[in-house]
């Protein structure tokens, strides 16, 4: 009878939980169809270059801080968790002082070299966008690890809610362009981080001798988090930024523009990797490696028939969506929403082949994948962008995925035989 109400309250908060990330995804898509509709390919290009800097960041950020934060402090004792959540935030603070301070300069130095991105006037609604867009994250990840997901929820209410408000406001109202949108960002981000101070304040104790241990501890946590997330931003960016650097931003603006239309299957990506990973762990320790295989065979052919049937819904009447979503400025880019579909397809079949890595204990097979992946995009992203254009651009984005998905094929085999 004594565990009824902690299982009532463990599902609530799964639910709470499952509701932050459908608020946090579902405000991701929709904000990328406003900005796409209202900034236009050239604009929205601009936007996409500027703001892949700062989910850059975002990804240090989550190898170094929130990865850490998430894994120890849910282990710390009532008595240890104020020390170490104070010398976080500060570690946090500093951070985005640090990253600012390096962009400031990176800026400086590099936009005369690509000054058809208009970086240097984004300066600073960058930096502050940044800043609170990172900052709002980390005390996100806070509440979570501190079982106060009904806090994360409304944080993320507050600044999804804000930002929609805003650009959707300006873009109505004719005055969204790259910099606006930035501050918008910034502003709505800067909502949600006031009100993660306040409901916060009283629950951190300074102990400053405690922030060189933790720093240290979370770079012996973090360090090759940090360079699976270089490498695999290598692999998935470097594409883009050829694109606008080679042919222009209107290119990467039509890109992101088509990929948005699918943006709604990250939405089912993010429940396969809240489900799948605890299973496929039950099953293998239950079952061992062959029931593992046969539970991930399952959840590819199941989750694969449902990713088809969107993609070729999307590709069937490309032109229509786009039409739908933005009007007719990205008219005449809906073969590029085939080559997308190509493109998650393969990346809903890496899920099941990285999960079993993970169960396994072979996360390097994952890191090879990357590895891999971020040469190939090195080497071929150039010739095939400046020899084909757009279509170089949308085959080079498929090649580079389809490198990811047949190393981590061999590297599952190879860990299956090795288990």
């Amino acid at each position: 009878m004594g565990s009824a109400p902690e299982t009532n309250s463990g599902r609530q908060k799964t639910k709470l939980v499952l509701f932050d990330q459908a608020i946090v995804s579902g405000a991701n898509f929709i904000a990328g169809l406003v900005l796409a509709r209202f900034l236009g390919p050239a604009g929205y290009g601009q936007f996409v270059l500027t703001y892949n800097i700062i989910l850059f960041i975002a990804g240090i950020q989550a190898a170094l801080i929130l990865s850490p934060l998430m894994v120890t402090g849910a282990t710390l004792t009532t008595a240890q968790k104020p020390a170490y959540f104070w010398a976080v935030t500060v570690q946090q603070f500093l951070f985005c002082l640090l990253v600012g301070a390096v962009i400031f300069v990176a800026i400086k130095i590099g936009s005369p070299y690509v000054s058809e991105w208009g970086m240097d006037s984004l300066l600073w609604p960058l930096l502050f966008a940044m800043a609170g867009v990172l900052t709002q994250d980390f005390f996100r990840r806070y509440f979570f690890v501190n079982d106060r997901a009904d806090r994360a929820a409304v944080n993320d209410l507050v600044t999804h809610g804000g930002k929609f408000a805003l650009l959707a406001g300006l873009g109505l109202a004719g005055y969204l362009n790259v910099v606006y949108a930035l501050w918008a960002i910034a502003g709505a981000s800067s909502l949600g981080f006031i009100y993660a101070f306040i409901v916060s304040r009283k629950e951190r104790s300074p102990a400053p001798a405690q922030l060189r241990q933790v720093t240290g501890q979370h770079w012996t946590f973090g360090r090759w988090l940090l360079a699976e997330s270089l490498v695999y931003w290598c692999g998935s960016q470097l594409v883009i930024y050829m694109a606008g650097q080679v042919v222009s931003t209107s290119l990467v603006g039509a890109m992101s523009a088509a990929q948005n239309v699918l943006g709604m299957v990250n939405i089912l990506f993010l429940a396969l990797e809240n489900l799948v990973p605890s299973r496929a762990s039950a099953i293998y320790a239950n079952g061992g490696k062959l029931a593992l295989t046969r539970y991930l065979k399952r959840v590819s052919l199941i989750g694969g028939a449902a990713i088809l049937a969107i993609v070729l819904l999307a590709s069937i009447w490309s032109e229509f969506w786009l039409k739908l979503f933005y009007g007719s400025a990205y008219a005449g880019y809906g073969w590029m929403i085939a080559w997308w579909s190509v493109y998650y397809l393969m990346g809903f079949l890496q899920r099941p082949l990285s999960v079993g890595l993970r169960v396994l204990g072979n996360t390097k097979g994952i890191f090879v994948a990357s590895l891999c992946a971020a040469i190939v995009a090195i080497i071929l992203s150039y010739p095939l962008i400046r020899f084909g254009g757009a279509t170089g651009a949308m085959v080079a984005v498929c090649l580079v995925h389809a490198t990811a998905l047949a190393a981590l094929a061999w590297a599952f085999c190879r860990a299956l035989r090795n288990a």
